[in-house]
């Protein structure tokens, strides 16, 4: 979407790899599956699901989506 730093990425990758922690969609799991977990998570209103999307280190910016699909792209 084009907010984040240079090389915020792959610091934030970096970071959960070191943790141990996946930065993977687990194989198997279909775009439609985590479609319609997004649809029914608490962040969700009646239009719209809110982000918090990262622009730096300890910086995010939030944003409404309407249209998940364009997202998944």
């Amino acid at each position: 979407m084009g907010l984040a730093a240079a090389g915020l990425v792959e610091a934030i990758e970096a970071t959960l790899l070191a943790l141990g922690l996946s930065i993977q969609i687990p194989e198997g799991m279909s775009r439609e599956e985590i479609i319609r977990a997004m649809r029914v998570d608490k962040k969700k209103n009646a239009k719209s699901i809110h982000f918090a999307l990262p622009i730096e280190i300890g910086k995010v910016e939030l944003m409404d989506v309407d249209d998940l699909e364009s997202v998944l792209e």
